[in-house]
């Protein structure tokens, strides 16, 4: 079993985190951001800050990271390719947006938003996944 080129799972996690911030970014930010706003007010809170759209930047950036990893860590298993691509960010997606969606919902955040971020979420990452996995190549 070869081992995991951590260069080449950055420049894919890099890749995938783009895609992912892209498509949170304008999730949230345009088409969403009434809904946030309301659901920040009904808690006694105000909207986003910049900083906090930073913060969630970063989350992108780990995500994607996270994606590109758990990929090259399938590869040996499973072998390179879509499916594998695939499998890794529904392994994601299971790890990093079901759990803290349904968290969320379990703390009082609408279930419909859940649904809406959680479902775009799961394209999200199938797409950000199989993009940086055909940037990544195994250790020589």
């Amino acid at each position: 079993m070869g081992k995991i080129n951590v260069g080449s799972v950055i420049l894919s996690g890099i890749i995938a985190a783009v895609i992912i911030n892209v498509i949170e970014d304008v999730m949230n930010g345009m088409f969403l951001a009434s809904w946030w706003n309301s659901v920040a007010a009904s808690m006694n809170q105000p909207p986003f800050s910049g900083g906090q759209i930073a913060l969630f930047n970063v989350w992108g950036l780990i995500i994607g990271l996270a994606a590109a990893w758990i990929y090259a860590g399938f590869r040996p298993r499973f072998g390179a390719g879509h499916r594998t691509a695939v499998i890794a960010a529904v392994t994601t997606w299971v790890l990093a947006y079901f759990l803290t969606y349904f968290a969320w919902a379990i703390v009082g955040f609408p279930v419909g938003l859940m649904i809406v971020v959680g479902v775009v979420g799961f394209v999200e990452i199938i797409i950000a996944t199989l993009v940086g996995a055909y940037f990544y190549q195994e250790a020589p």
